[in-house]
C-alpha cells in the first residue's frame, strides 16, 4: 500500500515537472504509443495478409499496388515512431539537465554546515543517482511510461482478436507472465536495497580516485610515498562494491534461469494448441499464422508491459530519492530566507552573548560561553593555539554555522533573523584553505563574469599584494587560466602566489568586514612585513579580524582576544595584555626570542 502511495506521489511530481517544462510532451508520448502498437500488430498480421493475396490469385500489378500502399503506411508509421521517440528522448534529457541545474543552484545556497554532514551527502548522492543518465532514474521512468502505454494498446488489440478463439491461452500467458514479473520485481527490490548499501562505499571510492588523479595532490603523494596507502583504501572500497555487485549478478542469474524456463513452457503450449487446431481443420494456415503472430504479440507486449511496470517501479525508487533530496533542499533554503529585518549598516556592532558551539559528531565543545563586543571600524586579532576556537568564532560570526547556545547580534538583531545572502555581503573573508578556481586570473580575483570584471580595480589590488609583475609576465595576462584542469595553457602558481591572489580577491570585494585567517602563512617574512604595513591602508575605516599565530602582527590591532580550549581567556590591547603577564605575554615573549636572534 505504501509503495502504491509513493508511486502515486511520484507520478504527481512527474506531471508537475512535465507541465512546467513542456505540456506538449504528453501528445508525443501518446503518438509514440500508438505508432509502437501499429508496428507490432502490423508485423503479426502481415503473413496472413500476404497469404490471402496469393491464394486469391490476383494480378501481379494489383499485388504490387497493395504491397506498396501497405509499405507506405508502415514507412510513415516508422517515421512517426522514430520522430516521436527522438523528440521525447530529447525532451526527457532537456528536463533532466534542467533539474540538475536547479539542484546545483539550490545546493549552492545551502548552509555550509549542511554540506559538511555525511548523512546529507549520502542523500545528495542518492538524489544525483536519479539524474545520472538516460538509463536510470528520472529519464528511465519517462521512457518506460511511454513504452508502457504502447504495450497496453497492443495487449488490448491482440486480446480482442485472439480471445474469440482461444481465450484460455491468454489466461495461461497472463499467469506465467505475472509469475515472471513477480520474480523480477522482487529481484529489483533486492538490487535497490544492495545499491543503497553501496552509496557510502561509492562516495569513498570516488574520493580516493579523485585524490589519485587530481594534480593538486600529486606532490604530497610522491614526496610522502603514500600512493600505495591511497590505493589500498581505494581497493578496500572497491572490494566492498565488488562483493555487493557479485550478489546482484548471482541473483540475476538465478532469476533469469527461472524466467527462461517458464517462457519455454508457455511457447510450447501455444504452438501445440494451434498446430492441433490446424491439423484438425478448425483453422486455416492464414489464421494459424495470424493467431500465432498476435498471441506472440500479446505475450511479448504483456510481458513487456509488466517489465515496463517493474522498471517504472524500480526507477521510481531513484526518483523518490530525488524528490526527498529536493524537499530537503527546498526546506533548508526556505529556512534560510527568513527575514525579519533589514541590515542597518550606518553605525553597528557585533555582539557574542554566551555563545557555545559543538561541531556535529563531536563530544567536546569548540566554544564555551563566549561573550564579547566588536565596534564598527575596529581591528581585532584572534590569538590562541591550534584548536583554541579562533576559526570557529569566524565560522559562527559569518553564519557558516549557527550557534548551539547563546546568540550573535548584529546591531542588536540576532543574525539568524537576517537573510543569509544579505548577511554574507557584509564579509570579505580570506580563509586558511587556498582555493583557486580553473577560471581566468581576473575572474578568480573578481569572482564574477568576465564581462563584469573591473580590470583596473583587479590590477590595482594585484599591485597592492605584489603580484602585478607576475601577472603581466603571463602570456595572456589577466585572461590566463589558473590551473591546468580546463586549459592546457593554464598556469600553476606557487603556494605564496596563490595566497596573494586570495588577498587580492578579499580586497576586491571591499565589504564592511574583512577577515584574514592566517593571511601570510605561506609568505616569506619580507613580503609579510610589507603586506601588514599595507593592511591598515587597505582596510582603513573597515572592521577587520585577524587570526594569526605570528604575534608581531597584532601590535597595530585595536583589541586582541586570546582563546584557549574554546574559552575567551584575555582581552585588551597589546600593551594591556603584556602588562597582564598572562597567556598572551607568554606567547609573545616566546616568539620574540626568535625574532631577536642576531646574525
Amino acid at each position: 500500500m505504501k509503495t502504491n502511495r509513493n508511486l502515486h506521489n511520484i507520478f504527481i511530481w512527474l506531471h508537475h515537472v512535465i507541465c512546467k517544462y513542456d505540456k506538449h510532451l504528453y501528445l508525443f508520448i501518446l503518438l509514440s504509443a500508438i505508432s509502437n502498437c501499429i508496428s507490432i500488430i502490423a508485423v503479426a498480421l502481415i503473413p496472413k495478409f500476404l497469404l490471402s493475396i496469393i491464394q486469391q490469385e490476383q494480378k501481379f500489378t494489383s499485388i504490387m499496388i497493395t504491397l506498396s500502399v501497405y509499405g507506405v503506411i508502415l514507412l510513415v508509421n516508422g517515421f512517426l515512431n522514430n520522430y516521436t521517440r527522438e523528440y521525447s528522448e530529447a525532451k526527457y534529457m532537456k528536463i533532466r539537465l534542467s533539474i540538475i541545474e536547479e539542484n546545483g543552484e539550490m545546493f549552492m545556497k545551502l548552509p555550509y554546515s549542511t554540506i559538511e554532514s555525511s548523512d546529507f551527502m549520502d542523500l545528495c548522492q542518492k538524489g544525483h543517482a536519479a539524474l545520472r543518465g538516460s538509463e536510470q532514474g528520472f529519464h528511465a521512468v519517462l521512457t518506460n511510461i511511454s513504452l508502457f502505454c504502447g504495450h497496453v494498446l497492443t495487449c488490448i488489440i491482440s486480446f480482442l482478436y485472439v480471445s474469440s478463439y482461444a481465450s484460455y491461452l491468454l489466461g495461461l500467458i497472463v499467469i506465467i507472465v505475472l509469475i515472471n514479473r513477480f520474480i523480477q520485481y522482487k529481484q529489483k527490490e533486492r538490487e535497490k536495497a544492495i545499491r543503497d548499501e553501496m552509496v557510502s562505499e561509492n562516495r569513498q571510492a570516488d574520493y580516493y580516485y579523485e585524490v589519485m588523479s587530481d594534480f593538486s595532490y600529486g606532490k604530497e603523494i610522491r614526496m610522502y610515498s603514500f600512493a600505495d596507502w591511497v590505493e589500498r583504501k581505494l581497493n578496500t572500497a572497491l572490494s566492498g562494491i565488488r562483493s555487493k555487485k557479485r550478489i546482484i549478478y548471482r541473483n540475476d542469474l538465478i532469476s533469469g534461469f527461472i524466467l527462461k524456463g517458464l517462457v519455454f513452457i508457455q511457447e510450447n503450449i501455444v504452438y501445440l494448441v494451434f498446430i492441433i487446431a490446424t491439423l484438425a481443420g478448425k483453422i486455416d494456415i492464414g489464421s494459424f499464422l495470424s493467431y500465432i503472430g498476435l498471441i506472440t504479440s500479446f505475450s511479448v507486449a504483456f510481458n513487456s508491459l509488466l517489465e515496463d511496470s517493474v522498471q517504472i517501479r524500480y526507477h521510481s525508487m531513484f526518483v523518490q530519492d530525488l524528490i526527498e533530496y529536493r524537499k530537503v533542499l527546498e526546506t533548508l533554503i526556505q529556512e534560510n530566507k527568513k527575514i525579519e529585518c533589514q541590515l542597518d549598516k550606518s553605525d553597528w556592532k557585533i555582539e557574542f552573548e554566551n555563545v557555545s558551539f559543538r561541531y556535529p559528531n563531536r563530544k567536546e565543545c569548540a566554544l564555551k560561553n563566549v561573550s564579547f563586543t566588536v565596534e564598527k571600524g575596529q581591528k581585532i586579532a584572534l590569538i590562541g593555539l591550534n584548536g583554541a576556537g579562533k576559526t570557529t568564532i569566524i565560522k559562527l560570526m559569518t553564519r557558516l554555522y549557527d550557534v548551539d547556545e547563546g546568540r550573535i547580534l548584529f546591531n542588536h538583531v540576532d543574525i539568524r533573523n537576517i537573510d543569509r545572502e544579505q548577511y554574507y555581503r557584509l564579509f570579505a573573508p580570506m580563509f586558511q584553505e587556498v582555493f583557486l578556481f580553473a577560471f581566468s586570473v581576473s575572474e578568480n580575483i573578481a569572482m564574477n563574469y568576465k564581462d563584469l570584471v573591473d580590470r583596473e580595480k583587479v590590477m590595482r589590488y594585484l599591485s597592492d599584494v605584489k603580484m602585478v609583475d607576475q601577472v603581466k609576465a603571463l602570456k595572456n595576462g589577466l585572461d590566463t587560466s589558473c590551473l591546468k584542469i580546463l586549459d592546457n595553457e593554464g598556469c600553476q602558481f606557487s603556494g605564496g602566489e596563490e595566497q596573494r591572489f586570495l588577498l587580492a580577491r578579499t580586497l576586491y570585494k571591499d565589504s564592511d568586514i574583512f577577515i584574514f585567517d592566517e593571511p601570510t602563512a605561506a609568505l616569506d617574512p619580507i613580503i609579510e612585513d610589507q603586506i601588514y604595513q599595507e593592511f591598515n591602508r587597505f582596510t582603513y575605516g573597515k572592521t577587520t579580524f585577524y587570526i594569526t599565530h605570528r604575534l608581531a602582527s597584532t601590535r597595530f590591532c585595536d583589541r586582541i582576544f586570546v582563546f584557549s580550549q574554546g574559552r575567551l581567556l584575555e582581552e585588551g590591547t597589546h600593551d594591556e595584555l603584556m602588562a597582564l603577564k598572562g597567556e598572551y605575554c607568554s606567547l609573545y615573549e616566546l616568539q620574540s626570542k626568535h625574532y631577536s636572534v642576531k646574525c
